[in-house]
């Protein structure tokens, strides 16, 4: 019997060395764009997502090797940009890379969610991209869940974000908000 040697698909088919310097920034730049609070230059709302949109796009150039930094970038583009075929495609084509990315490691990057709770977000995401159906607002979404086919609220339900499990669709849909509501759910975690 002969025994074959399965490459991972992690690293390109571990064709690429990650540096550890980039790693670290990728890091740092992916954390800022997660848990910025502060607004120093006063930003708007929609200046804001651009900034954090650059800080995770930064992120994945320095390590293009992670899924949660393309599934943050896909949030952030669907809560921006919601309503444009071109944003909804960019966002259905970052969600994809993401769970790709989830799929290759098996375990996720960033701790602060169980692997399962951001395959099942990243999937959502996906759909609703691919659909081109993204709430613009937290009243809009409430409106879109009881307006939805049973079969639609039924798949968003039994896949539900951890972070929005107060009502069925209420996403966050600013920075702050998704930053307020990651710092309540995990104010007893660290990262390390």
């Amino acid at each position: 019997m002969m025994m074959m040697m399965v490459t991972p698909p992690v690293f390109e088919g571990c064709t690429r060395v990650l540096d550890p310097d980039d790693q670290k920034a990728a890091r740092d730049l992916y954390w800022e764009a997660i848990c910025s609070d502060d607004n120093p230059n006063n930003l708007n709302p929609s200046a804001r997502m651009k900034k954090v949109e650059s800080l995770l796009r930064e992120s994945i150039v320095k390590n293009p090797f992670v899924g949660e930094p393309h599934l943050v970038l896909a949030q952030v583009l669907l809560n921006l940009n919601a309503g444009s075929s071109r944003y909804y495609d960019e966002a259905a084509k970052e969600a994809e890379q993401g769970l790709r990315l989830l799929l290759q490691w098996g375990s996720s990057w960033d701790k602060r969610m169980s692997w399962e709770g951001w395959v099942s977000w990243v999937r959502v995401m996906r759909d609703k991209a691919k659909q081109q159906n993204w709430p613009t607002s937290t009243s809009a979404s409430s409106k879109a869940s009881s307006t939805t086919t049973t079969n639609n609220k039924d798949i968003i339900n039994s896949t539900m974000h951890p972070i929005s499990q107060k009502t069925s669709l209420a996403l966050p849909q600013t920075i702050s908000e998704f930053s307020s509501t990651w710092n309540s759910a995990t104010s007893s975690w660290r990262l390390e």
